[in-house]
């Protein structure tokens, strides 16, 4: 029985609660002007039942504000992530203001470890 892809999932239900805010694994050619991207960035599978994925998401939108706020969403609903859906933990490691390197547009950081498994 395989792990949770807590990727994939977090895409998922993120994008129903920022919604309508696009919710991605990749920034497109034309950047909405509200997008968050959610990416796998290491981790490891601690055994055949166990998964450790580190998760990165990024949060863009038109203002400074508006990017944290965003990010203060996903904060919040990683913190709710439910037992029953396969997350037994999810540890935030970073949440900061970093704007976008080409174009300068504002946009926050948050980085997770999580632990999940597959849920019955």
């Amino acid at each position: 029985m395989p792990t949770l892809n807590a990727q994939g999932d977090l895409r998922r239900r993120l994008s129903e609660a920022l919604a309508p805010t696009e919710v991605r694994v990749r920034v497109p050619d034309r950047r909405p002007e509200r997008l968050v991207t959610v990416t796998r960035e290491g981790g490891s599978r601690r055994n055949a039942l166990l998964d450790g994925p580190g998760i990165g998401i990024y949060c863009w939108a038109p203002t400074e504000q508006e990017a944290w706020e965003l990010a203060d969403a996903v904060a919040d609903e990683m913190a709710a992530l439910p037992f029953s859906a396969g997350y037994a933990d999810a540890q935030q490691e970073a949440m900061y203001s970093d704007p976008d390197p080409d174009t300068r547009s504002p946009r926050w950081y948050l980085s997770y470890t999580v632990t999940t498994f597959k849920p019955s």
